[in-house]
């Protein structure tokens, strides 16, 4: 989008940080009216500003420009949003525009500084970047509340699955690890072994291996189904030829190492548990949504229309399926240097959530939706690498996510 409008619109800059932040106001062409200055971070300060903003918006429109930083500004988003007048607008500069406004600005040779950034954001506007910020409904916040407990969840699970995997091919050489291709006997469980019934049950009830040694085949059997797991005499067998072949650390040593990997996969399990009732919770947030009509594409799940929600908003501000390409940060760098200029990889400049919800979405459809499919294909046969392949079929489900989205349609398969 174009700023400024006409009348020429007068631009306040509010640089927000943790203990400091600063604010200043210019005039179309940059011109100070008021010079880049610290204000505290309390009401007062709030006021303050939310007082100069009325004033002047009384003669000209005011663009009120920051920058997102982590969490800092949303408080004073809220409460400028509240208090200031439709004259006034909101608008968030990515920190990619003003890290290139500011290198404009100096040449590159001026050190980084507060007042520079109140500046870069300034010509940012003037140059036409910066997003119109409104505050999320009701709705909007609970799926982002939603999606940052299921990531934070996700991210739990896949440390305490790399601290198992170690502590278990220590304590457990042979039961779930991979050494090598050339290992006499296989694992006990190849695939996804901490969500298995058995890798479970043996280490919680039972983690160390040295109660497990002494033990016959039959008693081995007899141990698991007491536990409540089917057992036959082929899966106790190879339980205790694993046990009998590996070479494990001496009883006196096993048994902190087994406590410690017992609470490892309690929490595990907990949080598995945890991850389960955010997915089922996830068919609920969707249902009244703009996103609930996502969920006829073939491959797309409550989860994963529920990410893309999360990340996207509200969908009525995105003006096209490239501005939502190129919010995610999958649009191409451009790199121009005089007459000559190439196209480089993805720029990376935009919202990791939303990134990160497209490429799973177009892993999912490349196998099940026909449309994405084929351009997955498609870009296979041009000699493309699986992950190039996969940016195209995440491209191709993005344009067919945004026109659903925004006709509010369901999914129709070709020739239907």
């Amino acid at each position: 989008m174009t700023h400024p409008s006409t009348p020429p619109t007068t631009i306040a800059t509010l640089d927000i940080a943790k203990h400091t932040h600063w604010f200043a106001v210019f005039a179309p062409d940059l011109t100070p009216i008021i010079p880049p200055h610290p204000i505290t971070t309390d009401a007062t300060a709030l006021q303050s500003v939310i007082a100069t903003l009325i004033q002047l918006a009384q003669t000209n429109p005011v663009a009120l420009a920051m920058e997102p930083t982590s969490i800092y500004h949303l408080p004073w988003l809220h409460a400028l949003t509240a208090a200031l007048p439709p004259t006034v607008t909101c608008l968030l500069v990515h920190p990619t525009a003003v890290h290139h406004a500011r290198t404009v600005l100096t040449a590159g040779r001026l050190r980084k500084t507060d007042a520079r950034d109140c500046h870069a954001m300034a010509a940012a506007v003037r140059d036409g970047h910066g997003r119109p910020w409104s505050p999320p409904s009701p709705q909007q916040a609970h799926l982002r509340a939603w999606a940052a407990q299921e990531a934070a969840t996700m991210h739990t699970l896949t440390q305490l699955a790399h601290s198992l995997s170690r502590l278990t091919d220590l304590l457990w050489p042979g039961l779930v690890a991979r050494r090598s291709a050339s290992a006499a006997l296989p694992p006990l469980v190849s695939s996804r072994p901490w969500t298995r019934q058995i890798i479970q049950t043996i280490l919680l009830h039972h983690p160390d291996p040295h109660t497990w040694r002494s033990l016959s085949v039959a008693a081995i059997q007899a141990r698991l189904k007491a536990l409540g797991v089917r057992c036959g005499p082929v899966r106790a067998t190879h339980l205790a030829a694993i046990l009998a072949a590996q070479v494990v650390l001496p009883p006196d040593q096993t048994s902190p190492l087994a406590a410690r990997l017992a609470t490892l996969m309690q929490q595990y399990c907990h949080h598995t548990t945890h991850l389960a009732a955010l997915h089922a919770e996830a068919e609920t947030l969707i249902a009244p949504s703009w996103a609930a009509v996502l969920c006829s594409i073939p491959g797309m799940s409550p989860v994963l229309a529920a990410r893309y929600a999360a990340a996207v908003g509200d969908i009525r501000t995105i003006t096209s399926a490239k501005a939502l390409w190129s919010l995610a940060g999958l649009e191409p760098s451009i790199y121009a240097s005089g007459v000559r200029s190439r196209v480089g990889q993805s720029s990376l400049a935009g919202r990791i959530t939303l990134r990160q919800a497209l490429i799973r979405i177009g892993a999912s459809l490349s196998r099940h939706c026909p449309p994405v499919r084929a351009s997955w294909l498609a870009a296979r046969a041009r000699g493309k690498p699986l992950a190039v392949a996969l940016i195209h079929a995440a491209n191709k489900a993005n344009r067919l996510l945004f026109a659903l989205a925004i006709s509010q349609q369901p999914y129709q398969p070709s020739g239907a």
